[in-house]
């Protein structure tokens, strides 16, 4: 299983089985945080009681350590993954209030014989399993599971079916996955199992609860919020034991993120960036992103996808990818992120999530002019209609589904196979 997955940590292995042979920890490791063996995986806790394995990052790990010591907690090494394991066993369930980060882990109490597993708040991680009569077992990508002898490796058509139907959906919204068999935790939930019946309790931990608050602030106020917390996260994110760069693609999110590094970093650190260009398109927005190398001068590396490359790597794209996806712009972020990798840059941030965050997907135009006719005057509402419409023609002609949503279901069925074989 973790000979599968050897992409995702070419840093180091490790493996640890109880005594009695009935269960099992195995980890890839891509040493981000503590480089050195203090961080190694599966982890265990000094008075043995304990074991980890553990995906992901703790942002602030630090914070955490300094809270951890005053209550009597001694660490033996500087990795989040430590710091991770002794909030569990300080604060229980109750650890996962206190992260951020992205995370997907399991820990084993060998004295309970109790398994606790847990994904992050919005699902950044992965957490897939399979359970029988036998075994639970549990991994970070399908492939790992499938060299389970007994796992068929067979897909769940319909799933897939309603993700080509409304890609928009994704595949992470029910703990359903893409293949028969396997299932997944979803974002903010956590798992219990007592070893004596094996029987699986899931929780979920944390909700998006908006508060009344925010309505009151004006304009430039939000926007001081705004701003204090994406430098705050862009901090936190900074935090690595091996070279940190950026995508960037030449919109505001990813640009706002190199900026602000530039700030944090000062002026004459190293800092790389990678874009990928399509000379030609009109998707090319290269000459943005070139005028943000200039203005906080760090070093670019340039990439330029094609069709050609594409059939090339289809293979492995699909081999590492596992999941269908919407659009080829993942194949896009493939070639940057190889990039990268060719450049020795371990760790990358990028604007993945900002049009979600700021509304700023077509799909999400009608909705949101609804709800501010219930906010504002109707002229008000009627004007930001008219730039709306200026700017995207299309975006409020199908209400909440533009186009995309209407195709017919027939003819998604036409891109799958007939059967499962």
């Amino acid at each position: 299983m973790t000979a599968r997955l050897v992409h995702r940590g070419p840093d180091g292995e490790g493996h640890w089985i109880s005594s009695d042979g009935c269960v099992g920890f195995g980890h890839r490791r891509l040493a981000i945080i503590d480089t050195t063996d203090g961080g190694a995986q599966p982890m265990t806790d000094t008075s043995g009681r304990y074991i980890i394995t553990f995906n992901g990052e703790i942002y602030n790990y630090i914070e955490l350590a300094e809270r951890l010591k005053v209550e009597g907690v001694i660490f033996r090494s500087k990795s989040d993954t430590e710091v991770l394991l002794e909030a569990y066993k300080t604060w229980g369930e109750a650890c996962l209030d206190e992260l951020n980060g992205m995370f997907a882990f399991a820990i084993f109490d060998t004295v309970k014989q109790t398994l606790f597993c847990s994904r992050d708040r919005f699902g950044e991680k992965p957490f897939y399993y399979t359970e029988t009569d036998d075994y639970f077992a549990f991994a970070s990508e399908y492939k790992a599971l499938f060299a389970l002898a007994d796992l068929p490796i067979e897909t769940n058509d319909e799933r897939v079916l309603r993700f080509l139907h409304n890609s928009r959906q994704g595949l992470d919204d029910d703990p359903e996955t893409a293949f028969w068999g396997i299932t997944q935790l979803l974002p903010a939930e956590s798992m219990r199992m007592d070893l004596r019946d094996m029987k699986p309790s899931i929780r979920r931990y944390w909700n998006i609860e908006p508060t009344d608050g925010e309505s009151a602030l004006s304009f430039d106020q939000a926007a001081e919020q705004f701003k204090d917390l994406l430098q705050d996260s862009v901090k936190f994110r900074m935090r690595s034991d091996v070279p940190v760069g950026s995508c960037l693609s030449g919109g505001l999110d990813s640009s706002a993120i190199v900026c602000l590094n530039r700030q944090i970093l000062g002026t004459g650190a190293e800092y790389h960036t990678f874009t990928g260009q399509f000379p030609g398109s009109p998707a090319d927005e290269s000459e943005f992103a070139d005028i943000v190398v200039k203005s906080e001068n760090v070093t670019p590396h340039l990439v330029e996808p094609t069709a050609e490359g594409f059939a090339k790597d289809l293979a492995d794209f699909i081999w590492f990818n596992e999941l269908p996806v919407g659009s080829s712009s993942q194949y896009a972020q493939w070639c940057v992120f190889k990039l990268a990798k060719q450049n020795n840059v371990t760790v990358l941030l990028d604007g993945q999530g900002a049009d979600e965050i700021m509304g700023g997907y077509e799909q999400y135009f009608s909705p949101y002019l609804k709800a501010r006719a219930q906010m504002v005057s109707t002229g008000d509402v009627a004007a930001e209609k008219a730039t709306i419409e200026a700017r995207y023609p299309a975006a409020l002609l199908a209400g909440n589904d533009t186009w995309k949503g209407r195709v017919p279901v027939s003819y998604t069925h036409l891109t799958l196979p007939t059967n499962r074989e």
